[in-house]
């Protein structure tokens, strides 16, 4: 499958990882992307690497292998580059690759943007990469270069800015779609109510920028605790809304499993939120949420989608009305 057909990033880099792999044959391969947060470059896929050290190197935008690779704007091969260059500015250089044993790192450029640069060590043949090896890194490096692109594009015109989920206008076409499911084939869906307890006075008293931080903060912990198969997005103000679909069955017993499953769910990412703590100024805050939960399924009868968010909102308004930091179900 061509990699500018996928519009997913996580799709798109899986299966950029896999081409590589497989034309290439090598041992390790990372991907680093760059993250505008933290300005550095960050490891955002990997293969044939064990949990902490794909989460350990991390690339700062102003180290000196980024300044090689934005300055050449070719391959950096370590043998090569090592044999060119003293020894201790070379060490220096090469200080932030030499945990994953980078041998290969082939920069990918979107016109004058460094989008990220993938590192390979050996093949997993021993042998070196061959003039042929490294021309076919620089044309899927291209490629995908462009489909990355692509897929960020994509992705910002479904998705909101600040917190990284979908817009509502995405949100309310997904739960249309879901809804005509479970009205064709009775599968039932949730819906969950979201709402951000006292956060204009939170952001009164500590300002938008920590509000927003706060806001993108819980968002985060939101999306960690969620199926691929959920949808969260970004409702409107601090208020978010996550639709859940459930499986293949149907019935009573379906309807049953499927009302506690969203009833856990929204009791697990309350007590995240509750449990989640981040400094300003040196002060510990804290907020809270509040959630409401609705159901479509046998037991309900649930005519829309749009009945379907009164519903979970008449919930959330009844978890607000009882105190907050609590979940409601319709």
């Amino acid at each position: 499958k061509a990699l500018v057909t996928i519009l997913d990033l996580d799709t798109l880099l899986d299966h950029f990882i896999d081409i590589i792999v497989k034309n290439i044959g090598v041992g390790k391969a990372a991907l680093f992307l760059y993250n505008p947060d933290f300005s550095r470059y960050e490891i955002s896929v990997a293969h044939g690497f064990d949990k902490e050290e794909r989460n350990g190197p991390a690339l700062n935008e102003d180290s000196g292998i980024i300044g090689w690779v934005k300055e050449h704007r070719s391959i950096f091969i370590k043998q090569a580059v090592e044999q060119g260059m003293p020894e201790g500015m070379f060490a220096t250089m090469y200080a932030g690759l030499k945990a994953i044993d980078t041998e290969v790192l082939i920069p990918m450029f979107y016109k004058e943007k460094l989008l990220g640069l993938l590192s390979l060590d050996n093949k997993a043949s021993g042998g070196a990469y061959s003039g042929a090896d490294l021309d076919i890194l620089e044309t899927i490096a291209l490629e995908a270069s462009i489909a990355i692109e692509n897929a960020r594009l994509f992705g910002e015109s479904i998705t909101d800015g600040l917190t990284g989920l979908f817009h509502h206008k995405y949100f309310k076409q997904r739960l249309k779609d879901e809804f005509e499911w479970f009205r064709r084939y009775k599968q039932p869906v949730s819906l969950l109510m979201i709402d951000v307890d006292h956060f204009k006075d939170f952001n009164d008293r500590y300002g938008h920028q920590v509000g927003d931080k706060a806001l993108k903060d819980i968002c985060g912990i939101l999306k960690k605790d969620l199926r691929a198969i959920d949808i969260p997005a970004r409702y409107g103000g601090e208020e978010l809304a996550i639709i859940v679909p459930h499986g293949a069955a149907a019935g009573e017993a379906a309807a049953e499993d499927s009302r506690k499953f969203a009833q856990g769910l929204a009791e697990r990412l309350r007590k995240k939120v509750e449990n989640m703590a981040f400094e300003h100024n040196g002060e510990k805050l804290n907020t809270t949420i509040s959630i409401g939960v609705a159901t479509a399924d046998s037991l309900r009868e649930v005519s829309s989608a749009e009945e379907l968010i009164k519903l979970a909102d008449t919930a959330l308004y009844k978890a607000k009305n009882a105190g907050r930091n609590r979940v409601e179900t319709a």
